[in-house]
């Protein structure tokens, strides 16, 4: 049933909803506001204190031009450091807030009559029946779909890793530690998909962040840590950058990379590239040897 008021007893416990009740009272008010609701991980219950405000509501198709470019400091009743929107629907926006308390907001406004995100919903208030109706129906959490492993992608993952090894020389020779952090950001990169299609048979794709986001590459790490634990990587990330760390680290990268590949070429029906293996590694032992590595 629709409620002419708002309504805050399931609200998670966390810091961020001192202030969003105050930000929903001040919505509540405003002229064409027809509902109020939550959603991302305050409305699956996952939400922390670290949580963005995934903040939705329903207006009035005659409304739905002011929310173009609202007065946000009136809004949420504090200063905002940075806010930008995506571009306009014909019948709903979205806004990113962030205040100047550092907490984010997530606002999707929309008329009543569009059709409702496919994800679990907070209501705080509804002033309209059917749509109380439609916020109230069972809703799941949006399932992250992992492709079928391709043997053609893995292998090709595995050839441009080793294809690209000799990059490492050049880069440590010239002491080039901006570039050495974005280089093993990719090679690692490389070693968690591959460690992912090992521990789940589903190939996540690329996990280097973009172009993942935040919310898709955490059932990729979460499934990552549960398998291998937090610190799979030791080792392989240099401490303080210097060309001995990296030089280090690199070889213990390119034993695991080995190891899983030979592994999921034998599973996955694939050859594994040993010659290029073998060609790059003996390259490497000599740059080693020549730099006193």
């Amino acid at each position: 049933m629709m409620s002419t008021s708002l309504s805050f007893e399931q609200l998670p416990n966390i810091p961020q909803m001192v202030h969003f009740k105050k930000v929903a009272t001040r919505l509540w008010e405003r002229d064409g506001v027809v509902a109020i609701w939550l959603g991302g991980s305050i409305g699956t219950g996952k939400a922390d204190r670290y949580s963005d405000v995934d903040l939705r509501l329903a207006v009035k198709p005659e409304a739905l031009d002011q929310w173009q470019k609202p007065d946000w400091d009136g809004i949420f009743g504090r200063p905002n450091i940075n806010n930008w929107s995506r571009p306009s629907e014909e019948d709903a926006s979205l806004h990113h807030v962030l205040l100047d308390n550092a907490e984010m907001y997530d606002l999707w406004v929309q008329t009543p009559e569009r059709e409702l995100h496919q994800e679990p919903k907070l209501v705080i208030g509804c002033r309209d029946d059917e749509l109380a109706q439609r916020l109230a129906e069972p809703s799941s959490e949006p399932r992250l779909e992992f492709d079928q492993v391709v043997s053609a992608k893995i292998q090709g993952a595995i050839e441009m890793y080793w294809s690209n090894h000799v990059k490492h020389e050049k880069v440590i020779h010239r002491n080039l530690t901006l570039m050495l952090r974005d280089g093993m950001y990719i090679f690692t990169g490389i070693l968690l998909r591959l460690k992912f299609i090992q521990a789940t048979g589903k190939d996540c794709g690329n996990v280097t962040f973009p172009p993942m986001t935040i919310h898709a590459i955490t059932p990729v790490l979460s499934t990552l840590r549960d398998s291998y634990g937090n610190n799979m990587l030791a080792g392989m990330v240099p401490g303080d950058w210097s060309q001995a760390e990296t030089v280090n680290a690199i070889d213990k990268l390119d034993d695991a990379i080995a190891e899983v590949g030979r592994s999921l070429a034998e599973r996955y029906h694939f050859d594994y590239p040993d010659e290029l293996q073998r060609v790059v590694l003996t390259s490497w032992q000599y740059f080693k040897e020549r730099e006193g590595y």
